[in-house]
């Protein structure tokens, strides 16, 4: 838009040339625009549970079923901040790679600079975070390992003592 460099009014042609640099003709004038192809900077990711968690390698358990809300943002000098996509997939496990630029496990680009994940079962699961930025660059994913557990009351080794405890208490009671 004319934000970026482009002439105001109307645009009637659109041509690329043989080095893929783009002309726009308009009422007002003639704009080439040249896509730049260069590396976009890894987003910063910030995990909020109970509280905000900045560094992604000491990430605490989260209780299944937890709301787990992504915070991410790049420093990007090339894109307006309004114009930036993020884009993330959640991977079942602790992998180190992300999925293929095409596969389906990544969500619909959006500029939402945040998005909310309800914890499912228990398990390891790997978030990848990615922007793109003006030129169609994407960057390299940030990546997050979650850990996920149940709740205290679904957990065997919690209840299986407690549960044995009110029982003992009941048969006493009857008992006495």
């Amino acid at each position: 838009n004319e934000g970026d460099g482009l002439q105001p009014g109307y645009v009637n042609t659109i041509a690329q040339d043989a080095k893929g640099a783009m002309w726009f003709g308009g009422e007002r004038g003639l704009t080439r625009y040249q896509p730049e192809r260069a590396p976009t900077p890894t987003p910063t990711v910030i995990v909020q549970t109970d509280r905000a968690y900045e560094d992604l390698g000491a990430l605490p358990k989260i209780t299944a079923g937890r709301l787990v809300t992504f915070k991410c943002d790049t420093v990007d000098f090339r894109t307006q901040p309004a114009k930036r996509l993020y884009r993330y997939a959640v991977v079942p496990g602790r992998v180190a790679t992300p999925p293929t630029k095409a596969n389906s496990l990544w969500s619909t680009p959006s500029r939402a600079t945040q998005f909310e994940w309800p914890a499912p079962k228990q398990g390891d699961y790997t978030v990848f975070v990615q922007t793109i930025d003006r030129d169609l660059n994407y960057s390299t994913p940030a990546a997050a390992h979650l850990t996920i557990v149940p709740p205290w009351f679904a957990n065997a080794w919690i209840m299986a003592p407690s549960g044995g405890g009110v029982f003992g208490l009941l048969a006493w009671a009857f008992v006495a």
